[in-house]
């Protein structure tokens, strides 16, 4: 999945460092009024404006208008952008609770945990996601957000997401982790596999009318820890594979939420900056960028913003 709010044919790229002297840069422009008034005192808004226009600052025309057309969306519809918003950050929330102690380089089972319990918590905020897609994938204009919606009514349909919840309750292993495994060199085990569990009702009806395929049964005492560990390898390993795609998995849920909250904390930022500035009585306008090099300018009632937010006396503009 792929959010494309800022750029009509990638996401942001939020790894990129900022420009060398990037600070002097905005004490000369003003832009750290600018980017203050954006962030409204967040400071991962803050953050986020900073770098998407100074290490963003090569954008295409076609980016600023791609652009400009999402925050009209949101400008008649802030609620929209918020409860966007709010809906990946709860994930990032989730995040926090439910795969804080596990790390790559726990044992499987635990890896295996910790991205079911993740997955799991995820799956309210996509329903979220294609609640909000199916209210306004027909009510919005611009490219970027029809764009987004029918991406997220396409992907996270009603099957796919009842195959996830049917994936995430198998997951939990109620009747134990089914595993089958073959005797290698010097009867050591080897290709150890998860095999699917067995469907509920199946194994009910087999019980009442059907004879059990012969099986040797090995139970161990009750305080015998080494044997146990012993166990837990042997299901880490039939796990491991499991463990690393259901991680992969839960990386892919997250990267999507992560990018989703950078793009929007962009446009959230602009919809604090065009408050401060309409309850000031300035005016606000949608320039018409013309291509490099046309040699073309033209504007009325120009001002400087980062003046016109740290004055108390009214600012004029030029035309």
């Amino acid at each position: 999945m792929r959010v494309f709010l800022l750029h009509p044919d990638r996401d942001f790229d939020t790894a990129r460092p900022l420009p060398p002297q990037a600070a002097d840069l905005e004490r000369d422009l003003g832009l750290d009024v600018l980017f203050g008034a954006m962030a409204a005192g967040d400071g991962f808004l803050l953050e986020t404006v900073r770098q998407v226009v100074l290490a963003d600052a090569g954008v295409e025309l076609e980016d600023v208008l791609y652009r400009q057309e999402v925050l009209r969306d949101f400008l008649e519809r802030p609620e929209l952008a918020w409860e966007l918003y709010r809906t990946a950050l709860a994930y990032r929330e989730r995040k926090r609770e439910q795969w804080l102690l596990v790390s790559r380089h726990s044992r499987p089972a635990s890896v295996l945990s910790g991205g079911r319990r993740l997955l799991g918590a995820s799956l309210d905020l996509m329903r979220r996601l294609r609640q909000l897609a199916d209210e306004h994938g027909g009510r919005v204009a611009s490219r970027g957000l029809r764009r987004f919606f029918a991406m997220v009514r396409d992907e996270l349909d009603d099957k796919y997401l009842e195959e996830v919840a049917r994936h995430v309750e198998a997951l939990r292993f109620p009747s134990g982790v089914p595993l089958s495994v073959r005797l290698g060199k010097g009867n050591e085990g080897a290709d150890y596999v998860l095999c699917p569990p067995d469907g509920a009702g199946r194994a009910r009806l087999r019980g009442v009318f059907g004879r059990r395929a012969p099986s040797y049964t090995f139970r161990l005492p009750p305080r015998d820890d080494a044997s146990a560990q012993v166990v837990a390898e042997l299901r880490d390993r039939g796990l491991a594979r499991t463990a690393a795609a259901v991680a992969q998995a839960a990386d892919h849920v997250e990267g999507f939420f992560e990018v989703l909250r950078r793009e929007l904390a962009f446009y959230l930022g602009c919809l604090n900056l065009h408050e401060r500035l309409v309850s000031g009585g300035l005016a606000v306008a949608f320039p018409d960028p013309a291509s490099p090099g046309s040699g073309r300018f033209s504007c009325r009632a120009l001002y400087d913003v980062s003046l016109a937010l740290t004055s108390d006396r009214p600012v004029v503009g030029n035309d």
